[in-house]
């Protein structure tokens, strides 16, 4: 292409320059160029939406985090409530329901030993009053010598039955060893929540 200059008159355009033509590459070009621009805008809208499903991703996996850690720490914090009701109520159990358990720890010896000719129940004092009423009431009608002593050898709350060639020992608190035991182990064996920095 030739420099312009001034002085000179423009040169006619090319005989295949027709207003057709024209028409044709103005239709074309706006045709690409709204094909680049739609190209263009869906590429936007995938990045976006690519974006968009990786931070849904990142905020949805630290959310189920977060809900399996509270749920963790909900049965840690459940175990130790009840534990604590526990050692809250057991001194309200052994008072109220202490006598019938022993009770309950006799007429099971009777029932399973046999019936012996002479057994020795050997109560605390604590309880020994209580309970001997009601201890021969159970063993009443019996074919056995029942003879309830009372004795400082042995703990509150316990219970020892002895005949001639054996014996067995009831000890309620055994029941909270035990509960506490089996808590001990539940305890262990769950995760514990993370120290809170204060």
């Amino acid at each position: 292409m030739k420099p312009f200059n001034f002085g000179e008159s423009l040169e006619s355009p090319p005989k295949d320059f027709t207003v057709a033509l024209v028409k044709k590459l103005q239709e074309e070009s706006y045709e690409a160029g709204y094909k680049r621009g739609k190209d263009d805008e869906k590429q936007e809208v995938e990045t976006t939406l690519s974006l968009l499903l990786s931070q849904i991703e990142v905020q949805l996996e630290t959310f189920v985090k977060n809900e399996v850690k509270k749920r963790k720490d909900l049965s840690f914090y459940t175990l130790q409530l009840v534990q604590e009701i526990i050692n809250k109520m057991f001194p309200y159990y052994m008072e109220t329901h202490g006598p019938d358990e022993v009770v309950n720890f006799v007429k099971t010896t009777l029932n399973t030993v046999g019936k012996k000719t002479e057994m020795d129940v050997l109560l605390h004092p604590s309880i020994h009053g209580p309970l001997e009423k009601k201890l021969q009431n159970v063993t009443a009608g019996e074919k056995v010598q029942m003879n309830f002593i009372k004795t400082q050898d042995i703990r509150p709350n316990q219970c020892e039955i002895k005949w001639k060639d054996g014996g067995v020992s009831y000890f309620l608190p055994r029941i909270k060893q035990e509960v506490e035991t089996a808590f001990g182990s539940l305890y262990d064996n769950i995760p514990h929540p993370e120290a809170k920095d204060t």
